[in-house]
């Protein structure tokens, strides 16, 4: 019975020959990965159609680079793409990109949405408690994902407001660092009305701090004594909701 051989040097050969054909194989594999700028454009044309800029707002969209050592086997179907989950319309989103060829993959890719808007900025210093001038603000374009405490973009709408604080030139306006004019001062009388689906009760009460139109402040009740929660409404009068 016969049993095939080969001697060292030409099992070497072979042995050669086996693993330089393993390496062109895995190169060719390393060769053929999906192109990465083609998965970033898909997450921005995504985010693009998703997340529509209003009328009044600039968008930009930055899609964070993906790692250039990423190899995914190059997608033989169109690429698509998903959002993993509710998100909001700006700010920092994540885009899900997935291949459903035959060599299925999925990633997921980061995004910032930046949304400027023209708001109501300071060109110069105000002292605490000073009132809000016409010249004293400018409209600027600003990103307004970072203005969480809000923000104005109408001018007319600062009349009469004063600083809560002392405010720097250049800095954003706000509901927060900014104080309405006063429509009810601490002590004094105030028109209480009482509403609800079938009643609309009217009787004094005596405003327990300052405040603006729309701000809320406790209110005593002078027939009852009782402290109640009022909206001001007007120059000294104050709604109660049931």
């Amino acid at each position: 019975m016969k049993t095939s051989s080969c001697n060292f040097r030409h099992c070497l050969t072979l042995a050669y020959l086996t693993v330089t054909a393993a390496g062109l194989l895995t190169s060719t594999v390393v060769h053929a990965a999906h192109p990465l700028d083609e998965i970033a454009e898909v997450a921005r044309q995504f985010i693009d159609e998703t997340h529509p800029a209003t009328q009044d707002t600039r968008r930009e969209i930055e899609v964070r680079p993906l790692d250039p050592r990423l190899q995914l086997a190059t997608c033989d179907q169109p690429l698509q793409a998903f959002s993993p989950g509710s998100q909001r319309g700006g700010g920092t989103l994540t885009v899900g990109v997935r291949c459903n060829g035959s060599s299925p993959w999925k990633i997921y890719v980061s995004a910032r949405v930046k949304l400027f808007r023209p708001v109501a900025v300071l060109t110069r210093p105000l002292p605490k408690d000073a009132p809000v001038q016409p010249s004293d603000i400018e409209l600027r374009e600003v990103d307004v994902n970072n203005l969480t405490r809000g923000f104005f973009t109408r001018p007319a709408d600062l009349s009469g407001m004063t600083a809560k604080r002392p405010l720097n030139s250049g800095e954003v306006l706000t509901p927060n660092n900014l104080q309405a004019p006063k429509a009810v001062s601490k002590g004094t009388r105030v028109l209480i009305r009482a509403q609800g689906s079938a009643l609309d009760v009217v009787m004094m009460g005596e405003a327990m701090r300052d405040g603006g139109i729309g701000e809320r402040i406790p209110v005593r009740n002078l027939s009852s004594g009782r402290i109640v929660e009022a909206v001001i409404h007007a120059p000294g009068e104050v709604f109660v909701l049931f």
